[in-house]
């Protein structure tokens, strides 16, 4: 793999509130609850949505042994997207009712925070930046945020740096 090369200080707005960006784990939390805050001013203090849970909204994914949970209306924000489409069918496993994915699972958890944010991904440093285009690409979540990442990609068929 190559060696990619992203910023310190890379924050980028593009396309639909999509941001890239370094940033410790305590300023995402205090984004996503201002942004919550900027939607619904009555429940400033509160995480709506989280109240009341549909439960045939509620899906499992199992990433190499890490469950998590979510909902299908959170994914389906990015339709175009292999877990906000029908695409994400193909790793259905029946017998466990749930969606398993042998990937990375430290990525993952930034992947998620990717639709759970209406679209703030950001790059943890604890990551491999290598690993995490990877999983970027694999769970298609568009050429643009990987050319925001990474500005050397092309957007080839195989998606590898040019």
């Amino acid at each position: 793999m190559a060696n990619h090369r992203i910023s310190a200080n890379h924050r980028i707005l593009a396309n639909h509130r999509i941001s890239v960006e370094l940033c410790p784990p305590d300023e995402l939390f205090e984004k996503r609850l201002q942004k919550r805050r900027d939607r619904d001013p009555l429940n400033a203090g509160n995480c709506p949505d989280d109240d009341i849970v549909d439960i045939t909204d509620l899906l499992t994914i199992n990433v190499s042994g890490l469950k998590f949970q979510t909902r299908k209306s959170t994914l389906s924000r990015f339709p175009t997207t292999l877990l906000g489409s029908s695409d994400r069918e193909k790793y259905f496993n029946s017998s466990t009712n749930e969606y398993f994915f042998d990937r990375h699972r430290e990525s993952f958890e930034t992947i998620l925070y990717f639709y759970q944010s209406d679209g703030l991904l950001c790059l943890p440093a604890t990551l491999n930046p290598d690993i995490f285009i990877e999983e970027v690409r694999f769970f298609k979540l568009g050429d643009h945020i990987l050319e925001k990442l990474c500005p050397e990609v092309s957007s080839t068929k195989t998606g590898r740096v040019a």
